[in-house]
Protein backbone atom coordinates (compact mmCIF):
# COMPACT_ATOMS: atom_id res chain seq x y z
CA UNK A 1 0.00 0.00 0.00
CA UNK A 2 1.34 3.73 -0.91
CA UNK A 3 0.62 6.49 1.27
CA UNK A 4 0.82 9.90 -0.48
CA UNK A 5 1.57 12.75 1.87
CA UNK A 6 0.49 15.95 0.37
CA UNK A 7 1.95 18.53 2.97
CA UNK A 8 4.55 20.47 2.17
CA UNK A 9 7.09 23.21 3.84
CA UNK A 10 5.00 25.72 5.86
CA UNK A 11 1.57 24.09 5.31
CA UNK A 12 1.48 24.25 1.69
CA UNK A 13 -0.64 21.85 -0.30
CA UNK A 14 0.83 20.11 -3.00
CA UNK A 15 -1.55 19.86 -6.14
CA UNK A 16 -0.18 16.49 -7.59
CA UNK A 17 -1.70 17.21 -11.08
CA UNK A 18 0.03 20.65 -11.58
CA UNK A 19 2.65 20.25 -9.47
CA UNK A 20 2.01 23.42 -8.23
CA UNK A 21 1.99 24.12 -3.98
CA UNK A 22 -1.47 25.30 -2.93
CA UNK A 23 -1.14 27.95 -0.22
CA UNK A 24 -4.90 29.07 0.55
CA UNK A 25 -4.73 32.12 -0.74
CA UNK A 26 -2.23 31.80 -4.35
CA UNK A 27 -0.16 28.94 -5.85
CA UNK A 28 3.66 28.65 -5.31
CA UNK A 29 6.27 27.17 -7.69
CA UNK A 30 8.78 24.84 -6.06
CA UNK A 31 10.14 24.88 -9.48
CA UNK A 32 10.99 28.63 -9.57
CA UNK A 33 11.01 29.42 -6.15
CA UNK A 34 7.74 32.20 -6.49
CA UNK A 35 4.33 31.90 -6.42
CA UNK A 36 2.67 32.47 -9.54
CA UNK A 37 0.74 35.52 -9.04
CA UNK A 38 1.11 38.73 -6.93
CA UNK A 39 1.09 39.13 -3.20
CA UNK A 40 -2.61 40.25 -3.14
CA UNK A 41 -1.09 42.79 -0.50
CA UNK A 42 0.81 44.65 -3.05
CA UNK A 43 4.35 46.08 -1.77
CA UNK A 44 2.85 46.17 1.68
CA UNK A 45 3.84 42.30 1.62
CA UNK A 46 7.48 42.75 0.41
CA UNK A 47 9.16 44.15 -2.14
CA UNK A 48 8.46 41.24 -4.26
CA UNK A 49 5.38 40.72 -5.03
CA UNK A 50 5.88 37.27 -6.31
CA UNK A 51 8.36 35.97 -3.61
CA UNK A 52 8.13 33.79 -0.91
CA UNK A 53 9.59 35.31 2.54
CA UNK A 54 13.04 36.19 1.93
CA UNK A 55 14.59 33.60 4.55
CA UNK A 56 12.06 30.28 5.24
CA UNK A 57 14.48 29.32 8.33
CA UNK A 58 13.42 32.21 10.23
CA UNK A 59 10.74 33.46 8.61
CA UNK A 60 7.29 32.30 7.94
CA UNK A 61 3.84 33.01 5.80
CA UNK A 62 1.60 30.40 6.46
CA UNK A 63 -1.55 32.17 4.50
CA UNK A 64 0.94 33.37 1.53
CA UNK A 65 0.37 36.51 2.35
CA UNK A 66 2.87 38.40 4.46
CA UNK A 67 5.78 36.94 5.46
CA UNK A 68 6.36 37.54 9.27
CA UNK A 69 9.48 37.42 11.63
CA UNK A 70 10.07 34.84 14.32
CA UNK A 71 12.50 35.55 16.94
CA UNK A 72 14.11 32.89 18.48
CA UNK A 73 14.77 34.40 22.36
CA UNK A 74 16.51 33.08 25.00
CA UNK A 75 13.32 32.82 27.52
CA UNK A 76 10.02 34.49 28.03
CA UNK A 77 11.39 37.37 29.73
CA UNK A 78 13.75 38.00 26.86
CA UNK A 79 11.07 37.78 24.58
CA UNK A 80 8.87 40.02 26.79
CA UNK A 81 11.64 42.39 26.64
CA UNK A 82 12.64 41.73 22.66
CA UNK A 83 8.67 42.59 21.55
CA UNK A 84 8.37 45.75 24.00
CA UNK A 85 11.38 47.28 22.29
CA UNK A 86 9.79 46.23 18.97
CA UNK A 87 6.01 48.00 19.61
CA UNK A 88 7.24 50.98 20.73
CA UNK A 89 4.01 50.74 22.73
CA UNK A 90 3.36 54.21 24.96
CA UNK A 91 3.41 53.93 28.83
CA UNK A 92 -0.29 54.22 30.44
CA UNK A 93 0.83 57.94 31.42
CA UNK A 94 0.95 58.42 27.87
CA UNK A 95 -1.72 56.87 26.61
CA UNK A 96 -1.11 52.95 26.22
CA UNK A 97 -3.36 50.29 27.50
CA UNK A 98 -3.12 47.21 28.99
CA UNK A 99 -4.31 43.75 27.54
CA UNK A 100 -6.04 41.99 29.62
CA UNK A 101 -5.44 38.00 30.68
CA UNK A 102 -9.16 37.60 29.87
CA UNK A 103 -8.69 38.77 26.61
CA UNK A 104 -6.98 35.97 24.95
CA UNK A 105 -9.26 33.47 23.05
CA UNK A 106 -10.27 31.24 25.01
CA UNK A 107 -9.29 28.30 22.91
CA UNK A 108 -6.02 29.59 23.77
CA UNK A 109 -5.75 29.44 27.26
CA UNK A 110 -3.84 26.63 28.97
CA UNK A 111 -2.26 25.22 32.00
CA UNK A 112 0.26 28.77 32.07
CA UNK A 113 -2.79 30.69 31.15
CA UNK A 114 -4.42 28.81 34.22
CA UNK A 115 -1.40 29.27 36.94
CA UNK A 116 -0.52 33.44 35.54
CA UNK A 117 -4.33 34.19 35.99
CA UNK A 118 -4.49 32.14 39.56
CA UNK A 119 -1.56 34.25 40.89
CA UNK A 120 -3.48 37.35 40.54
CA UNK A 121 -1.48 38.13 36.70
CA UNK A 122 -3.88 40.65 35.36
CA UNK A 123 -2.69 41.47 31.66
CA UNK A 124 -1.03 40.11 28.11
CA UNK A 125 0.12 42.93 26.61
CA UNK A 126 0.17 45.96 26.10
CA UNK A 127 -1.48 48.51 23.18
CA UNK A 128 -1.40 51.78 21.60
CA UNK A 129 -4.95 52.57 20.83
CA UNK A 130 -4.07 55.16 18.70
CA UNK A 131 -2.04 53.31 16.61
CA UNK A 132 -1.38 50.16 15.06
CA UNK A 133 1.56 48.86 17.75
CA UNK A 134 0.32 46.60 20.38
CA UNK A 135 2.16 43.09 22.22
CA UNK A 136 0.39 40.73 23.14
CA UNK A 137 1.65 37.06 24.90
CA UNK A 138 0.12 33.58 24.30
CA UNK A 139 1.77 32.41 27.01
CA UNK A 140 0.58 28.37 26.20
CA UNK A 141 0.78 26.65 22.58
CA UNK A 142 -2.20 26.33 20.62
CA UNK A 143 -4.57 23.65 19.93
CA UNK A 144 -4.33 23.63 16.38
CA UNK A 145 -0.43 23.00 16.67
CA UNK A 146 0.59 20.68 14.44
CA UNK A 147 -2.14 21.46 11.73
CA UNK A 148 -1.82 22.16 7.88
CA UNK A 149 -1.31 25.58 7.23
CA UNK A 150 -0.82 26.35 10.94
CA UNK A 151 2.33 28.32 12.17
CA UNK A 152 5.21 26.19 14.26
CA UNK A 153 5.05 29.35 16.27
CA UNK A 154 1.91 27.99 17.97
CA UNK A 155 3.72 25.13 19.18
CA UNK A 156 4.82 26.38 22.35
CA UNK A 157 4.48 30.32 23.97
CA UNK A 158 4.91 32.70 22.08
CA UNK A 159 4.52 36.66 21.73
CA UNK A 160 3.29 39.02 18.59
CA UNK A 161 4.24 42.87 18.63
CA UNK A 162 3.70 45.03 15.58
CA UNK A 163 5.82 47.84 15.54
CA UNK A 164 3.95 51.40 14.67
CA UNK A 165 4.44 50.84 10.87
CA UNK A 166 2.55 47.76 11.59
CA UNK A 167 5.54 45.15 10.98
CA UNK A 168 4.82 42.51 12.97
CA UNK A 169 7.40 40.09 14.30
CA UNK A 170 6.44 36.61 16.48
CA UNK A 171 8.91 36.12 19.73
CA UNK A 172 9.36 32.60 20.58
CA UNK A 173 10.91 30.56 23.06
Amino acid sequence: MNACIYFRFCGKYEDEESGLFYNRFRYYSPETGQYLSPDPLGLAGGVNPYGYVHDPVSWIDPLGLAGCNAVKAKSRNDAIRQAKNHSQVPRNSRGGQDIGIDELNPSSRGDNWGKMKAEGGKKLGHRNPNGKNSWFEHPDGHPDAGQSGIPEHHSGGHIHAVDPKGVEHIFVW
